[in-house]
């Protein structure tokens, strides 16, 4: 028997939201997620977690139809290219062809990789995104300038997804610094 949902607490959440906009209905739940704040109705607008983490799997439902292994497939194809990702790193790192494979293989025991690549949750996708931004970051304050904007654009991607994403914060505004573009 196949799984109809993406297990409990957020990838649940996000599953649902998910299909609430691939259903055309927005960003909206219908129930009680959070008591922070009392809604006017059962069915309201998602006013506190993350929702950036349901776009991703409600494009996908969007194009391929509602259900699990459409909403899964973003999250599959992010821990892909995380590995690569990885991978890339460890070249810029200026690490040997051996010790780049062996970070790309340790990467898959980290313990919330894989359960991470089945889920319609905000880790993978929070890794890829922020890290992405990061590598953009020192190759760009080191021998491309401007990648710095490239790791500014990538911001709202990892932003709007982890309550932490705040940590690579100091950077952000890098390339607009760097360039002259407003106010640091």
């Amino acid at each position: 028997m196949l799984a109809e949902h993406p297990g409990l607490f957020d990838p649940n959440h996000y599953y649902n939201l998910a299909g609430n906009l691939a259903d055309g209905r927005g960003f909206v739940i219908d129930y009680i997620w959070q008591y922070h704040q009392r809604p006017a109705d059962v069915t309201h607008p998602i006013d506190y977690w993350m929702p950036l983490a349901a776009v991703w799997p409600a494009l996908s439902m969007r194009l391929l139809g509602v259900g699990l292994l459409p909403a899964l497939l973003p999250n599959i194809l992010f821990s892909t290219a995380l590995v690569a990702l990885i991978g890339l790193i460890a070249r810029v790192a200026g690490l040997t062809r051996r010790a780049i494979l062996i970070a790309m293989a340790l990467i898959l025991f980290l313990p919330d990789f894989v359960p991470g690549a089945v889920r319609t949750d905000t880790t993978v996708s929070y890794a890829l995104f922020c890290g992405l931004a990061l590598l953009f970051l020192y190759r760009g304050m080191h021998d491309r300038p401007w990648l710095l904007l490239l790791r500014d654009a990538l911001w709202p991607l990892y932003d709007g997804r982890e309550s932490d994403a705040r940590l690579p914060l100091p950077g952000r505004t890098s390339g607009s610094r760097f360039f002259g573009f407003g106010k640091a």
